[in-house]
């Protein structure tokens, strides 16, 4: 036993580094075709794919962590997250002393949709209640909330707040078009819901952490020629 730690304390840091896994958080809001869940664990969709191919370009594992928003954003906060695969720097500004970004991996569309039988909507009146995922920032309407012209109705997931619109929970709500494309295909609802606008574009990126026991650059670089050689697409692409 001796003799086996002692091998250990003489390997040179690279080598003991290429042991260590990458954790990545994916927050439990997320749903298809961002990601699947099994009892909490990610096993399927385009973070899946794109956070387990990345730790093999680096070398290393990859340990898919999902916890809620919240909590990921306090541990983005103490630095106890390697990468953040979901985010806009207009989402987290606060976090750049901590996290070098990368180039972005997609561009996401919000929009604002109802029920198709909603024929004459347009946009919500003053006061409307409005279906939206917990911890998630809209900033195209954070005035119109904070102000009370529109009421949010937080659900735990995307998915959840489109099937409360669909059951008539409330009349507007707002989704990614990733999401809202896929819930289309895949509930043959082609006929049942509509956009109404779009209402923010952001470019989502990836969130590295920087630190002494992380190979940060590399992450980086990885990331960005899994973007520029079309892996990244072609990851999205199956989902669609």
């Amino acid at each position: 036993m001796v003799g086996v730690v002692y091998s250990l304390l003489i390997l040179p840091n690279w080598a003991q580094a290429e042991q260590l896994p990458l954790s990545f958080s994916i927050s439990d809001s997320l749903s298809m075709p961002l990601v699947g869940l099994d009892n909490g664990v990610a096993n399927e969709g385009v973070l899946y794919e794109l956070e387990t191919r990345l730790a093999k370009q680096v070398n290393r594992k990859a340990l898919l962590v999902t916890l809620p928003r919240p909590r990921i954003y306090r541990l983005l906060r103490r630095g106890k997250i390697d990468v953040h695969c979901y985010a806009s720097k207009g989402w987290m500004k606060a976090y750049d002393a901590q996290y070098a970004w990368s180039v972005p991996i997609m561009v996401q569309r919000d929009f604002l949709i109802a029920r198709a039988s909603q024929t004459t909507v347009k946009a919500p009146p003053i006061g409307a209640l409005v279906g939206t995922v917990n911890g998630y920032v809209y900033t195209s309407l954070t005035h119109r909330f904070a102000s009370g012209q529109l009421i949010r109705d937080d659900a735990r997931t995307q998915e959840q707040v489109i099937n409360k619109l669909k059951a008539q929970r409330y009349d507007y709500a707002v989704t990614n078009e990733m999401s809202f494309n896929w819930y289309k295909k895949t509930k043959h609802s082609e006929q049942q819901l509509q956009k109404l606008q779009m209402i923010q574009q952001s470019e989502i990126s990836c969130m590295v952490r920087k630190g002494p026991d992380i190979p940060t650059q590399e992450i980086l670089s990885a990331i960005k020629t899994m973007v520029t050689n079309g892996d990244v697409e072609g990851i999205i692409a199956q989902y669609r």
